[in-house]
């Protein structure tokens, strides 16, 4: 989600649009089905079990792979000596603007309490959107964190250091120490972790000699027995772990998100009208996750009367695909109304 003109490779571009379409279908399948987060597959065959849980394990990685290309770009305000206002302004415009945007129309169409809808005018501190707090405030915070990346990855344990913490965000993602930090912001540890891989990434860059084909058989094959380990339990036992093997701070996930990514960097190309696209799929999460268009949203597509057949997928994947392009058409409408605005107050100015 970060916005670098200089080395905006389409290829990455092309990623994030893909990456953003996995988190409309994951939030359809979990929520847009009549079914909630733990309660999902209760009361279903096995091979129904198996094939939903096989799709969403797949949609799981997208979050960290957003983290992983933020980190590779940066997400430093420091301009100079100087805080660069211009770029938390274009993360918080749109934040603001869509929050004040549906909470008018929820103000005057459903007659919002005048105490909630005021709350839209401060979508980070009443964090509307769990992830996108978590992500503002990495920014705000981001020149502490680089300097202190700097310094760690000088230390000769640097390697070991970084994947032990990883695993033991692993483990307190698991246990009840998550819980303590509330549904969304126990996630801010993987977040910021997987920050910490992307500048990584960029650091040793020129050591990491992964050819295209070796990212993508590693993330296969992470996959692979990652499914596997679930069929197995599953069929065992009858518990499904998906949950638990699928969170975003497990290794299969990250490993998944950072060979993606891996794959999709070999590939360099330029592309106006994609990378206007890519630039657009922050927004997409904004509206498709604002709290007045979702449950409006779920309700209409209602992809439960689908569930348990071999319909439901398909469904679901049209449907995240068509959400995904309406979404980039209100975001770039946006795009082209606000720099319409800034070039007519730019030329008064100049008559002046």
């Amino acid at each position: 989600m970060s916005d670098n003109k200089i080395s905006r490779n389409s290829s990455i571009e092309i990623l994030r649009c893909i990456l953003m379409i996995q988190i409309i279908f994951y939030h359809l399948l979990v929520h847009g089905t009549n079914g909630t987060f733990h309660q999902f597959f209760d009361n279903q065959p096995l091979p129904t079990t198996l094939i939903e849980s096989f799709f969403l394990i797949f949609n799981m990685f997208p979050v960290d792979c957003f983290m992983i290309i933020s980190g590779y770009y940066g997400l430093n305000i420091i301009k100079g000596e100087k805080i660069n206002i211009g770029k938390v302004l274009r993360i918080y415009i749109p934040i603001f603007f869509y929050s004040v945007t549906f909470g008018t129309i929820a103000f005057i169409h459903n007659g919002l309490p005048i105490k909630e809808y005021v709350h839209n005018f401060l979508p980070i501190y009443q964090s509307n959107y769990w992830f996108i707090t978590c992500y503002f405030i990495l920014m705000l915070l981001s020149p502490f964190f680089n300097a202190f990346f700097e310094q760690f990855c000088r230390n000769k344990m640097f390697i070991c250091y970084f994947i032990t913490i990883g695993f033991i965000n692993y483990l307190c993602s698991n246990s009840h120490f998550s819980s303590l930090l509330g549904l969304g912001y126990n996630k801010f540890f993987t977040i910021l972790y997987c920050y910490f891989i992307g500048k990584f990434i960029k650091v040793y860059e020129s050591k990491l000699t992964f050819s295209s084909g070796k990212s993508f058989l590693f993330f296969g094959s992470s996959f692979v027995i990652e499914y596997g380990i679930i069929y197995l339990v599953l069929k065992i036992t009858g518990k499904n772990l998906w949950i638990q093997l699928s969170l975003n701070s497990s290794p299969f996930t990250i490993l998944q998100a950072i060979m993606i990514f891996l794959f999709f960097k070999k590939f360099s190309f330029q592309s106006k009208f994609i990378n206007l696209l890519g630039r657009a799929t922050f927004a997409v999460y904004l509206i498709h996750e604002n709290q007045y268009i979702r449950k409006p949203l779920y309700s209409i597509i209602n992809g439960g009367g689908y569930k348990g057949t071999v319909k439901l997928i398909p469904y679901l994947l049209l449907a995240a695909i068509l959400v995904f392009l309406c979404c980039e058409f209100l975001e770039i409408f946006r795009l082209c109304f606000f720099e319409g605005c800034k070039r007519m107050v730019i030329s008064l100015r100049k008559k002046r």
